[in-house]
């Protein structure tokens, strides 16, 4: 995989990891634009004062994107936009835990990864 050099190129990748059906669902684009709204803000904002408050969220919104772009693949029938965004909101502070294998119930290590917010 080829390293992602810049923010457009982020995004991009997640853009073109929607099914094209998907691509149109009102909901689906509104809460995307709202996350990368977000990211771009606090991208906008770092600085060494406040990297550290910054980059849990930052995390945060990676996980969120990185998770619908797993969920959205399956069928609106089994599962429709509403229950996706759901699972997104609920699951994504633990959704890097659970990819490295890790059970939710084990105490985690320090690794700024599982300090999503």
């Amino acid at each position: 995989m080829k390293p992602l050099l810049t923010k457009d190129a982020y995004m991009r990748q997640f853009e073109k990891s929607m099914p094209q059906d998907k691509r149109e669902a009102e909901e689906l684009n509104d809460y995307l634009v709202q996350q990368f709204e977000q990211l771009d803000q606090l991208i906008s904002t770092i600085s060494p004062e406040n990297f550290w408050e910054k980059l849990p969220r930052v995390l945060g919104i990676d996980a969120k994107l990185t998770l619908i772009a797993e969920l959205i693949r399956y069928d609106y029938n089994k599962c429709p936009i509403k229950e996706i965004l759901r699972i997104v909101e609920t699951d994504y502070r633990t959704y890097l835990k659970e990819l490295c294998g890790n059970e939710l119930s084990v105490e985690i290590n320090n690794s700024l990864v599982f300090h999503v917010v």
